[in-house]
């Protein structure tokens, strides 16, 4: 089935499906190839924003798929912002935030619509996530909060707070939540918009939080809904620049607390130049040079960029 034949698909759509391209467009391709292949029967909408040039492949997919709306506004925004871009652009009920690196195995469009109707209160939706090799991939994160921070300092003090994971956790029923990963997020347009969409003071990393947490603050749930799943290769467009992305997502961290808890801010600093200074002397110890690099990277931040 091609492209074209989805045309009445957009006329008027149910979903908007919004994907963000930062060199991704083989990963979308094969993305927007599955969304196709199994949703068929639905009326939707494909939006894709770019951070990035098209490139050489993009030329390609604007002929394989003419239906979609391409969005190119030149520069890296960030991954809030240019989400902000789709969903003003977006003409569905519901919008489907996407990564590029991921793929549809089933019909996932009909699952999320199936789960809304089952579980009203659910304002923000995620589905079960798999890894490339179709184990399970966890997406699913507690609020993050002070004993958090102390255990990033002190990891010792698991041994006293076992039920404050923080990071992602193992979760495989269907079940309300904290936090759903923003690899792919499911909610009605009207509450995203009601909320402020996505806090366009993260560039990237903890927009989810954010969204989650403005979410409950509104009055709805989160669900992780097992029905619905998708596969999510993960790392696949900031692999190549791991320290400034790990550096961006303690300064994302600082964002939240300044946000929703800024109580912690100061103390989020010292415990985390704490955390990290062990951390560097303990490869320096173990003479690995890489993690000596990512460690002393971070904790030079936490010394003089935290501001």
């Amino acid at each position: 089935m091609t492209a074209n034949s989805h045309n009445k698909k957009n006329d008027e759509p149910r979903v908007s499906v919004i994907i963000v391209n930062y060199h991704s467009m083989e990963l979308i391709d094969n993305l927007i190839t599955s969304i196709y292949k199994h949703s068929s029967h639905h009326q939707f909408e494909i939006i894709v924003v770019s951070n990035s040039e098209w490139g050489d492949h993009g030329k390609i997919l604007f002929d394989k798929y003419p239906d979609i709306h391409w969005v190119n506004h030149g520069k890296n925004l960030g991954f809030s912002a240019a989400n902000n871009i789709g969903a003003r652009r977006a003409k569905g009920q519901y919008l489907f935030f996407l990564n590029p690196d991921t793929l549809f195995t089933t019909d996932v469009i009909g699952e999320l619509l199936l789960a809304k109707s089952k579980y009203p209160d659910a304002g923000i939706i995620g589905p079960y996530t798999l890894n490339a090799d179709m184990t399970h991939q966890p997406s699913v994160k507690n609020e993050f909060g002070l004993n958090h921070m102390l255990i990033l300092a002190f990891p010792f003090l698991k041994l006293f707070f076992p039920q404050n994971k923080f990071g992602h956790i193992s979760i495989t029923n269907t079940q309300f939540v904290d936090v759903i990963n923003g690899s792919a997020l499911f909610l009605e347009r009207n509450l995203f918009l009601k909320v402020g969409g996505m806090n366009e003071d993260y560039f990237m990393y903890w927009e989810e939080n954010d969204l989650c947490r403005s979410v409950k603050n509104a009055g709805k749930k989160i669900l992780f809904y097992k029905e619905a799943q998708i596969i999510h290769f993960g790392g696949e467009t900031t692999q190549k620049v791991f320290v400034p992305m790990e550096i961006e997502k303690h300064r994302s961290q600082k964002q939240f607390l300044v946000k929703f808890d800024p109580r912690y801010v100061r103390l989020n600093r010292v415990l985390g130049a704490v955390a990290y200074l062990w951390r560097f002397i303990g490869s320096l110890l173990l003479f690995n040079k890489k993690k000596v690099t990512q460690f002393g990277s971070i904790f030079l931040w936490y010394i003089f960029k935290y501001e």
